[in-house]
């Protein structure tokens, strides 16, 4: 195997965190802050042939200063919290990448228009309302992701959506990008 050439130093000493304000959340800090200052990125040639292969896999191929949007614990989770097809390894994603080709499906561009323009030109009216004004956008968007996502997905909004979908959100305060593996199963 050929290995790149390495454009990115890797510090082999722990990150100096001193400087950072007090007021950070020290599992913050060791979960997201510290493993940013020790990744490196690599860049190399790419393949000559396009190809999937399992030496190429996707499986948890973010920086792991991401995980904590994702996980709770920091470590990927997906079996038991579910995945994004764009974190599973191609290996598990069914022949010929069906489940990405299943997503795809579903939003080619002559869908938008009429599947989900108005979903979301909906959401976006919220978000940047005058009541918004001043106050932290992202806020504003973690309130009303479930809705924008159960409107997308399902077609369900408001009331309809279930009850213990609600309380998930209220437990873990920030979207959940990811669908368990048995989601999708028949």
């Amino acid at each position: 195997m050929i290995h790149p050439p390495k454009k990115a130093e890797q510090v082999d000493r722990p990150p100096d965190t001193r400087t950072l304000p007090p007021s950070f959340d020290p599992a913050y800090v060791e979960g997201a802050i510290k493993p940013f200052f020790l990744s490196a990125k690599y860049e190399g040639e790419p393949p000559l042939l396009p190809m999937i292969d399992v030496a190429l896999s996707k499986e948890a191929a973010i920086p792991p200063h991401i995980f904590g949007m994702l996980y709770d614990s920091w470590t990927p989770n997906m079996d038991e919290e579910g995945v994004t097809v764009f974190l599973r390894g191609y290996e598990k994603r069914g022949p010929n990448n069906e489940r990405k080709r299943i997503y795809f499906s579903a939003v080619t561009p002559d869908l938008y228009s009429p599947m989900y323009s108005d979903k979301i030109k909906h959401f976006l009216d919220y978000l940047f309302d005058d009541q918004n004004e001043g106050k932290p956008l992202m806020q504003r968007y973690y309130q009303r992701y479930f809705d924008m996502y159960w409107d997308l997905h399902l077609g369900v909004r408001g009331e309809d959506i279930p009850p213990e979908v609600r309380d998930r959100e209220q437990l873990h305060r920030r979207p959940r990008l990811l669908v368990p593996d048995h989601a999708s199963r028949p």
